[in-house]
């Protein structure tokens, strides 16, 4: 067969092949970058130290339980306050000499960093006897705490006490005290409208402020809609989405291995014709 015979013959599938085979790689290649994702938390992934023995081997399905609180407007807040809704949340008390005056001034960053977010941020007082209504108040006016977007609670001791050791897994027994005491730690929670966590950070590094990518990934999360009934949709990631993209890539992988095939066997006819 001569050269101008074959490519008569065979000059649509070769370029048929040629495209096939580039969009073939970059799908390829699509699939194997995925999109980032947010972990989610379970108490199995977090020091031991911070959860409540009781929960410690839970591998998923974890939520931020249930709560009933009172905020510095003496109004009261639930979980439903936060239905829907992605925010960031932490564990303080007004009288704390160490981290929580750092804690709270980069809170306050973070809440003027995601103004004209749908973000919300919740801080419960680990010492409510001492914060009262009053004292939360006087605080809030001091630090510059929007009341709009963020709670500053009190509440009952043995529930506070739970929900960090529980919920926001967040909170070392206190070996030195009684059974609902607690050592707070330096984590700002990030929880998405699906009531999981979906990051832990250090809210007490102003220099490095690493807590600050609470920041982006609360808005990046946040601005994915407009449209706040869309979000807990566009929120609810999990890994086992991994499966369907595998079975993508095995079948992506075969066909660019035939097509390799072939292009190989039809370059060896054509330097043979060349002969």
């Amino acid at each position: 067969m001569k050269k101008s015979e074959f490519w008569s013959r065979y000059k649509y599938l070769v370029f048929f092949i040629l495209i096939f085979s580039v969009s073939g790689v970059s799908i390829f290649k699509y699939v194997l970058t995925p999109e980032k994702k947010l972990p989610v938390y379970s108490p199995s992934m977090v020091n031991s130290e911070l959860v409540s023995e009781d929960i410690q081997y839970k591998k998923k399905y974890h939520k931020i339980s249930d709560f009933e609180m009172t905020n510095q407007n003496n109004e009261l807040v639930t979980e439903k306050n936060y239905d829907n809704t992605i925010y960031v949340a932490d564990f303080f008390f007004t009288t704390c000499p160490s981290i929580c005056p750092i804690m709270t001034g980069n809170m306050v960053f973070l809440q003027n960093e995601l103004e004209g977010e749908d973000v919300m941020f919740a801080s419960f007082s680990v010492t409510p006897e001492i914060d009262s209504v009053e004292v939360l108040k006087k605080y809030a006016i001091e630090k510059g705490v929007d009341d709009s977007r963020w709670n500053l609670m009190t509440g009952n001791k043995e529930e506070i006490y739970s929900l960090a050791r529980k919920s926001y897994l967040v909170a070392k027994e206190n070996p030195n005290a009684g059974s609902h005491d607690m050592i707070h730690t330096e984590n700002f929670v990030l929880v998405d409208p699906n009531r999981r966590i979906r990051g832990f950070y250090d809210g007490t590094d102003s220099e490095g402020r690493p807590f600050g990518k609470s920041a982006i990934e609360a808005a990046d999360l946040a601005g994915q809609s407009a449209d706040a009934n869309q979000k807990v949709a566009l929120l609810a990631i999990d890994s086992a989405n991994l499966n369907p993209y595998l079975y993508v890539v095995f079948c992506q992988f075969s066909v660019i291995i035939i097509i390799s095939a072939v292009l190989i066997r039809l370059m060896s006819m054509v330097l043979s014709l060349q002969i």
